[in-house]
């Protein structure tokens, strides 16, 4: 999904922020970190990895992710024992990760927030100069690194 400028300085902002103070950023930050997590290492990972795992499974419901949300908690119930034989982790990685990659798409949050900063835009915090700037000295350093 191509997010428009506005939209992407709040999708960025959420990335790089740890000051939420609106929950519609607050719970787009957690949703986006569990998210990654998990993207970047697997369901289990996320679990453990995660500041609070419920918090980004919250901002997945609050963005109406409600089957993606409850897939993660189904899968949070169903972790095997600290103690578990190797082979139980793995089998329970393998098949939790393919559940959740079957469902999960990192369009459907964008789509989602976009959605959700249309009907509630009170639950996000105002695009300041300040996010402007930021957005634009990353995205110089970027085309830097990218060799432009």
């Amino acid at each position: 999904m191509k997010l428009s400028a506005d939209h992407n300085l709040i999708w960025n902002r959420a990335c790089g922020s740890s000051d939420a103070s609106r929950p519609g950023d607050r719970a787009l930050r957690d949703a986006i970190e569990l998210d990654g997590l998990i993207q970047n290492g697997g369901v289990a990972h996320g679990f453990d990895s995660a500041d609070d795992w419920l918090d980004g499974v919250r901002g997945l419901e609050h963005f109406g992710l409600d089957d993606l949300a409850a897939l993660l908690r189904e899968l949070h119930a169903a972790l095997p024992g600290e103690d578990a034989a190797e082979d139980v982790w793995e089998r329970y990685a393998a098949d939790a990760d393919d559940r959740y990659d079957r469902l999960e798409d990192s369009d459907r949050l964008q789509a989602a927030m976009v959605e959700r900063l249309a009907s509630h835009p009170e639950e996000f915090a105002p695009i300041t100069d300040a996010d402007r700037e930021a957005e634009a000295r990353t995205q110089e350093l970027l085309g830097r690194l990218m060799g432009g």
